[in-house]
């Protein structure tokens, strides 16, 4: 953490020497501060199994009213229409639902912490159809890497996740089978939207997002060849293709590209962005360690939470803003921090049980 503090610090000062632009430099690395100041400080005030807890309360009901907002949004004020909006709300709220999913399934698989659990598989509903209406195509990919990645890093719960996995499959095969051909039908929308990423109407909206997204990490990977120290904060990506100009939608958009991790790129530079991958790096294998030797199976859920949340945010970041922008930074900053308090709450110890936790 303080290595990539370092970096981020030295190419600010860097992009602003070499005639960057302060207003967007500081909107680029804003998020990135929030996460790592929050990280550093809930460890510091989060100290006991309740407070972990209430913690989690404190992001899965306004998650979850975020999700009832999506769903009025698209049911009442829009008539069941998306019409030509792209999203109903922020890109990042579909990240912050996939977490809250998450969440309710490992506790429900672990059989623990009865009131958050039934308050999560109660909201189940309301949080997969905001997730399906806020039409964010990557944080579908994520959901179903963090539901299908149960049966194989769900420590002492794999062979219940399988199960669980199976039944879904065939819930989704059936869905996919009623909807693959119904690109007009409200019911669809989720499907058709996740099969616009390999075969998209030609002419539409999907169509015409992968192809800017296309060009656009051309222009990153040309602009990251021909500066592989870093431009420095505040600096634009080079353009040696054309993209269309979208400022009226997006004023930071030669700043901020949907490929988060090849702009961070190009602002850290190589070597930044090295150190960058080694801290969420160090997170992921921290929270995969928590899942696996934890005793307590609340603070296993919780580790598996960190872990998908880190991991879907890299992912996330490679299509869709998502690292960096405020709530989902402070999301995955007070994350990762609990991941602090979890490891000195409970001792790991090899070869620990998987029984009930006498904490708290």
């Amino acid at each position: 953490m303080l290595a990539f503090v370092l970096v981020l610090g030295w190419m600010f000062v860097y992009g602003m020497a070499s005639g960057g632009d302060l207003k967007p430099a500081l909107w680029q690395v804003r998020g990135l501060l929030y996460l790592l100041a929050l990280a550093a400080l809930t460890p510091q005030f989060i100290e006991t199994r309740d407070q972990i807890r209430t913690v989690i309360w404190a992001f899965v009901v306004p998650i979850t009213f975020k999700a009832l907002q999506i769903d009025w949004r698209y049911f009442v004020d829009r008539g069941g229409q998306l019409g030509d909006l792209r999203s109903m709300i922020g890109h990042e709220d579909s990240g912050l639902i996939v977490g809250a999913v998450t969440l309710g399934v490992a506790l429900a698989l672990y059989g623990v912490e009865r009131a958050q659990c039934r308050f999560l598989l109660a909201s189940l509903p309301v949080l997969l159809l905001g997730l399906a209406f806020n039409v964010r195509r990557a944080s579908y990919a994520v959901l179903a890497l963090s539901l299908g990645a149960m049966p194989v890093l769900l420590h002492t719960r794999r062979r219940a996740a399988l199960q669980a996995a199976v039944a879904v499959l065939a819930l989704v095969a059936l869905y996919g089978a009623v909807s693959w051909n119904r690109p007009h039908d409200p019911v669809a929308l989720p499907l058709q939207k996740a099969k616009s990423l390999f075969v998209p109407v030609q002419g539409g909206y999907d169509a015409s997002s992968n192809r800017y997204r296309r060009d656009e990490d051309i222009n990153l990977r040309m602009t990251i060849l021909r500066h592989p120290a870093g431009l420095g904060f505040g600096q634009r990506f080079e353009l040696h293709v054309p993209l269309d100009d979208i400022e009226h939608l997006y004023k930071q958009w030669q700043y901020n590209p949907h490929n988060t991790i090849l702009g961070l790129w190009i602002s850290l530079g190589t070597a930044g962005i090295v150190v960058f991958l080694a801290y969420v790096g160090s997170l992921i294998l921290l929270a995969a360690h928590g899942v696996r030797r934890q005793d307590d199976l609340y603070l296993k859920a919780v580790s598996y939470l960190v872990l998908t949340s880190v991991t879907g945010g890299l992912l996330i970041g490679l299509t869709d803003l998502y690292i960096g922008t405020t709530r989902s930074a402070v999301f995955l900053g007070v994350l990762t921090g609990l991941l602090a308090s979890v490891q000195h709450l409970e001792p790991v110890r090899p070869g620990a049980s998987s029984g009930p936790s006498t904490l708290g």
